[in-house]
């Protein structure tokens, strides 16, 4: 599992050169998490970085402007369009 500390928390995208060169540099499967806003950047770091499969915390749990908590989940249509090209 690689962390990005610096996007952790932000919701601005993972870190892809960060998971790249981890992908390109190790034979194990990798976990990308820090940075997931939307859906999109779940498909993104799993085809643009090599992520094997990323995890979320924050765009799961904080909506909106003022960041309320809500605990939510894609619905299937924008998780096969995250993964769409795999």
């Amino acid at each position: 599992m690689i962390q990005s500390i610096a996007n952790d928390g932000m919701r601005c995208g993972y870190d892809l050169e960060l998971v790249r060169s981890i992908t390109a540099a190790v034979p194990v499967p990798v976990v990308a998490l820090g940075g997931a806003h939307t859906v999109d950047h779940l498909g993104q770091v799993i085809r643009e970085a090599g992520a094997t499969t990323a995890a979320a915390g924050s765009m799961f749990v904080m909506y909106g402007p003022l960041s309320a908590v809500l605990i939510t989940y894609p619905d299937d249509e924008a998780r096969r369009r995250a993964l769409s090209g795999l």
